[in-house]
């Protein structure tokens, strides 16, 4: 296990100071957590995250994120902000989508993306925390769709180790 932590590049979409990335990196250290690789220079990324096997896995990438002062932007189904946690989701970075819209989510989130100068956003491809036999492809269809890079974030719990690895698709001008 690693106990490196990564600082953010300029380009990266940010949040937070140095207080409260002190205490959320902390958090993350003293569970025994490190990191391998570097974050790219990325204004705009799609942030595949695997595997998604566990509750804890939100827990500890919420410490990572807070930790680093990497603003993540994650997707939830419309009826969530019908709830008392509202501002919850808006403050960690949740977009409600419309799962029965006639355009799609995969474009919905391709327009979100469009939208804005920086933003890197985070999906769990296997759509379920239960062991998946296959990937769903949305995320790579994001990807080329907005014309972005991925990134992977890989969780190793054996090792209690967080990877990031770039990865630019074949015949992409990123």
């Amino acid at each position: 296990m690693s106990q490196n932590f990564p600082s953010i590049p300029d380009q990266v979409p940010q949040r937070g100071n140095t207080t409260s990335r002190n205490i959320f990196k902390n958090l993350y250290l003293v569970q025994g957590w490190g990191f391998e690789g570097e974050f790219p220079n990325l204004p705009k990324a799609v942030v595949f995250i695997a595997p998604h096997t566990s509750n804890y896995d939100g827990l500890y990438a919420f410490l990572a994120m807070l930790g680093i002062g990497i603003k993540v932007t994650i997707f939830g189904k419309d009826s969530l902000f019908k709830t008392p946690l509202k501002s919850l989701f808006e403050w960690i970075g949740v977009i409600p989508v419309h799962r029965d819209s006639p355009h799609g989510l995969t474009q919905q989130i391709i327009d979100v993306i469009q939208q804005q100068d920086k933003i890197w956003i985070a999906i769990a491809p296997e759509g379920t925390r239960k062991k998946a036999e296959k990937i769903k492809s949305g995320f790579y269809h994001i990807a080329m769709g907005a014309d972005i890079p991925i990134v992977i974030f890989s969780l190793d719990y054996e090792k209690k180790t967080d990877s990031l690895f770039r990865y630019t698709p074949a015949n992409r001008r990123l």
